[in-house]
Parts: structure tokens; C-alpha cells; sequence
């Protein structure tokens, strides 16, 4: 009886032995590593910057008591991976891919595009930078291809210069894809398309109607006119007389998107419309014609009193008399539309409020007391107060800059929203300061 006495109590004091053993090993949580390539080494140090032992039957599971640790993964040819995580109480799996540290191949090619009929032999001159590339210059020909080893994981840039257009044919600016990229295990293939369009004649026509006796008594003075297409650099500015009977031929790419700016000529006493232009934009084909319309109007008031000469250090201002100098028309003017109630805002685009000399609302100076004018471009607001002064209908606004001026058809409807009671109505300050021209 003593002795199985004593083999319980032996027992009893084994199993308290055990008991701290057992509730820490119940208290950790598994971490497993799922690594690419598959012989990667994946080392585990806890806060300490103690190692942590895996399983002896998984090399890539760890028991972890909770805490927060940090890994490392590492293989020969690749770069190493570091992280950290946090242990709590639940298990979890880590996905590790390493780059590769050695060399890729990034193939560059390069394809003629388009109209290839006109194609010469052309070399075009191309570069590629990176880490451990910097500033790479080559030259491929049509169906050429240019390769380079390059380490995975290094952002590279590819670039490449549109050569000088052959004749009777022009190049579209050049295609590259992708331009950016971070080179991947496996290595990169770059697609350079340089296109190539054949030149076509496209006739272009100005022809003046309204006050054409005007125009002639000036001696048919010329318009700009100039040509921006979709894709590549503007067209140069050509000179088109008005007289009957006078054209000329752009020389423009086949199947490009042109859209059309004039800019027509000062005749003093007389104001310019916006420019009818057909077709806009215009797709040269070969075969077709570029036909604008100028309409010319008698100024029904007076051209302001030129500007006093300006005092030493004066900044030129809105406010301070216009320049009727060397002044030119075509500027554009966006906003206005249908005014029912409200201020209503117009924007002058490419201008600066420090240029403003004036405005005037049909043809008549408008009081400086009864517009804002703030920075954005140049942005004029008509106030309220004003507006319900005029009669329903279609008015003209105008701008006069110091070396532009332009016009804004706006409409003043018949159903206006009644104005506010002075005291809730919410007026925009007049933002410009002349002293900063902001």
C-alpha cells in the first residue's frame, strides 16, 4: 500500500514539473514561410536580437511566443528580404518572392510604323538609364533590336530622340513601351514605334466679309494662321491675304488632327469676330481645304486716350490706362453664357490680371467699381448689381490687355432669380493686387 502511495505522488509531482513546459508550448503560435526560390534560408531573431529555432520537421515554421520579431530571407544570386512581424495568438503565413540580383536581359526594338514607303535607312538615337546604367546611349535601325543585362529590381528609363523628317514624309513623336519600368526576374522587352506619315497639301482659304471695303482701303493686310496637330510640334506660322482669289498649301501629315488659331490683322476703327474655321479640326487627306471665315465690324465707340507716359517704378496695372499700342486680337475668353442671377465670371486664358487695361460692356467702358478681377489666368467678374441693369438679351463683352484684347458673347435671360436682400447676398472680393500681381 506505502509503496503505490509513493508511485502517485511521484506522479503527481512529474505532472507539476510539466506544467509550465506544457502551458508555453500552448501559448506560442506558428509562423510559416512560404519562399521564392524554394532554397532560400529564412532566419527569425525575437526583440532581443535572439535567433529563433524552427521546427525539426520544417525548416520554414517557427513556434513563436507573442512578441514582435523580424526576418530575414536570403538565397546566392538574389537580394535578401527583410520584414517584421508581430505575434499575438493565432498562427499565420508569411510570402516572401526574392528578386534576382543577377543580370536580365532588357531587349530594346525598335519598327518603322505607318507610311513605310518613305522610310530611308534612318538610325535613330536612343538611350536607357539606370543604377548601374546610367545615361546608356545606342542607335537601332528599323527591326533592329539592342539588349543589356541588367540586375532585377533596377528602375530603368528608355528614351528616344524623333530624327529629322524625310522628304515628303514626317514623324510622329516616338512610341516607347514601357518607358518606365523596374526590371523583372526573367528580363524586359521595350517597344520603340517610330511612325511615319506622308506629307499632304491641304489648301487654306481667309475670306473677309462685313466691312470689306475697309479691309481693302488697307491694302489686304495678311493673317496669321497656324496649325496644332493632336500628336509632334505646331506648324509654323503662315501669312494668308484676305483678297479674293488668295490661298496656299500647308504641308501637313496625312491622318494627323490640326486645329486651327488666327490671328488676324489690326485695322484701325474696326473689330475682328471669332474666326470661322471649316473644317475644325481638319485631317489633311490630300485632297482637302481649310476655309476661314473673317467677319469685320465697325468699332462703334472710340478707341480710349492712350496711355500717359508711366512714371519711373510704376508696375503696370489694370487701373492704369490701355495700351493701344502693337495690340492684337484672337485672345480667348471662356465663361459668360446664360445670366440669370448671381455674378457672372469670365476667364482670359494665358494672360495676367497685371496686363488688364480696361473693360467695357458693349462696346461702353465699364466702371471699375462694377467687375473683380483675380489671378487664374485672368478671371473678370461681372457684379450682379451691374448686370440687372442691362436688358435681356445678347451682350458683348470685351477685355483689353496690353498686347491682346478679345470678346465674349453672353446672354442676359428674361427669367432672372430675384436678388438677394443686401444683407444675405454673398459677394466675392475683388482678390488682385496690384502690388503682386496676384
Amino acid at each position: 500500500m506505502k509503496k503505490k502511495l509513493f508511485s502517485l505522488l511521484s506522479v503527481l509531482v512529474l505532472v507539476a514539473a510539466l506544467l509550465p513546459s506544457l502551458e508555453a508550448r500552448a501559448a506560442t503560435s506558428a509562423v510559416s514561410f512560404a519562399v521564392t526560390p524554394a532554397q532560400a534560408e529564412v532566419e527569425v531573431k525575437n526583440s532581443t536580437d535572439v535567433v529563433q529555432n524552427p521546427r525539426a520537421s520544417d525548416r520554414l515554421t517557427y513556434d513563436l511566443e507573442p512578441g514582435d520579431y523580424t526576418y530575414t530571407v536570403s538565397a546566392t544570386d538574389y537580394y535578401t528580404n527583410t520584414g517584421s512581424l508581430s505575434v499575438e495568438d493565432s498562427s499565420f503565413l508569411i510570402t516572401v518572392e526574392l528578386n534576382a540580383s543577377q543580370p536580365q536581359a532588357v531587349n530594346v526594338s525598335l519598327t518603322v510604323t505607318g507610311d513605310t514607303a518613305g522610310y530611308v535607312g534612318t538610325v535613330f538615337d536612343l538611350s536607357l538609364s539606370s543604377l548601374s546604367t546610367p545615361g546608356l546611349s545606342f542607335q537601332l535601325a528599323h527591326s533592329q533590336t539592342y539588349s543589356v543585362n541588367i540586375p532585377a529590381g533596377e528602375e530603368v528609363t528608355v528614351s528616344a530622340t524623333r530624327p529629322a523628317d524625310p522628304a515628303s514624309y514626317v514623324y510622329d513623336p516616338p512610341e516607347i513601351s514601357p518607358a518606365r519600368f523596374t526590371v523583372p526576374v526573367g528580363g524586359q522587352n521595350v517597344a520603340v514605334a517610330m511612325n511615319l506619315r506622308e506629307v499632304v497639301d491641304a489648301n487654306a482659304t481667309v475670306t473677309v466679309t462685313g466691312e470689306t471695303a475697309a479691309y481693302a482701303a488697307a491694302s489686304n493686310p495678311a493673317f496669321g494662321v497656324i496649325l496644332t496637330p493632336d500628336v509632334g510640334n505646331p506648324v509654323p506660322k503662315s501669312w494668308l491675304s484676305g483678297a479674293p482669289g488668295n490661298s496656299f498649301a500647308f504641308q501637313l501629315g496625312k491622318g494627323r488632327s490640326y486645329t486651327t488659331a488666327v490671328e488676324p490683322p489690326a485695322i484701325p476703327g474696326y473689330v475682328w469676330d471669332v474666326p470661322v474655321v471649316s473644317p475644325d479640326p481638319l485631317v489633311p487627306d490630300g485632297s482637302n481645304t481649310l476655309a476661314i471665315i473673317m467677319n469685320l465690324r465697325r468699332q462703334t465707340t472710340p478707341d480710349p486716350p492712350p496711355r500717359p507716359p508711366r512714371v519711373e517704378g510704376e508696375r503696370a496695372g489694370h487701373d492704369s490706362g490701355w495700351v493701344q499700342d502693337e495690340v492684337k486680337t484672337g485672345l480667348l475668353i471662356t465663361g459668360g453664357g446664360v445670366w440669370t442671377g448671381g455674378d457672372l465670371a469670365f476667364t482670359a486664358e494665358g494672360v495676367m490680371p497685371a496686363g488688364l487695361r480696361g473693360v467695357t460692356i458693349d462696346l461702353a467702358a465699364l466702371d471699375r467699381a462694377h467687375y473683380m478681377v483675380k489671378a487664374g489666368s485672368c478671371i473678370v467678374t461681372i457684379r450682379e448689381s451691374y448686370l440687372r441693369t442691362l436688358a435681356p438679351g445678347e451682350h458683348v463683352l470685351g477685355l483689353e490687355f496690353a498686347e491682346h484684347r478679345g470678346s465674349k458673347v453672353f446672354t442676359v435671360g428674361t427669367q432672372r432669380v430675384p436678388a438677394l436682400p443686401e444683407a444675405e447676398a454673398s459677394t466675392p472680393q475683388d482678390s488682385y493686387n496690384p502690388n503682386t500681381g496676384l
